[in-house]
């Protein structure tokens, strides 16, 4: 039993690996990521979507995205989805109905956050109360002054408060909390 799913587990590599050379899907993906809006709180130095017009009418429909969740339901390989932007909670009501409607249906779910809408417990544990999993806060530097020049100025505290308030919640809820960081030369000598 072993050797056989060790041999799956090279196949779905191959197919992979295959996939990304031809550029044509021979597997299903592990991840699904929606794109919840452009639109975002902060003018970060590496990032130039905030740059785009915000156009609510071309954002995709909850129900476009519920009906590619049911899709993609019964995909072996797709468990996990991630709501990410610009800033995906800039679309709270949205982002919250979908992450309960893809717990429903079996998925594993995660947000990308820069933190700077998560400041309130309340928040928090609203987001987690509906069944997220993991949260990936944005923290872009070891001290305050990297961090603020690269994401804005007093960024740094709301990515710490929003941090403390996802790991009071884990006395009570099994959410994962992990941080993210863009690497560039303004601040790799502090992630050494």
């Amino acid at each position: 039993m072993a050797l056989v799913q060790k041999l799956k587990k090279v196949e779905r590599y191959v197919r992979y690996y295959f996939s990304y050379l031809i550029n044509y899907p021979l597997i299903h993906p592990k991840e699904i990521n929606f794109q919840m809006t452009n639109a975002c709180t902060l003018r970060c130095k590496m990032c130039n979507i905030w740059k785009l017009p915000r156009n609510s009418k071309r954002e995709i429909k909850v129900e476009e995205m519920k009906r590619i969740l049911r899709e993609v339901k019964n995909w072996i390989e797709t468990r996990y989805v991630a709501f990410v932007g610009g800033e995906a909670l800039i679309r709270m009501e949205d982002t919250l109905e979908l992450i309960k409607y893809a717990k429903r249906l079996g998925f594993f779910t995660n947000i990308v956050s820069n933190g700077t809408l998560l400041t309130k417990k309340e928040t928090c544990r609203k987001i987690v109360e509906a069944g997220l999993d993991r949260i990936a806060l944005s923290l872009d530097g070891a001290t305050r002054k990297t961090h603020d020049y690269i994401r804005g100025n007093g960024n740094f505290q709301q990515v710490i408060k929003s941090v403390k308030n996802f790991l009071s919640l884990k006395k009570e809820f099994p959410i994962k909390v992990d941080l993210t960081t863009v690497v560039m030369s303004y601040n790799f000598r502090e992630l050494i």
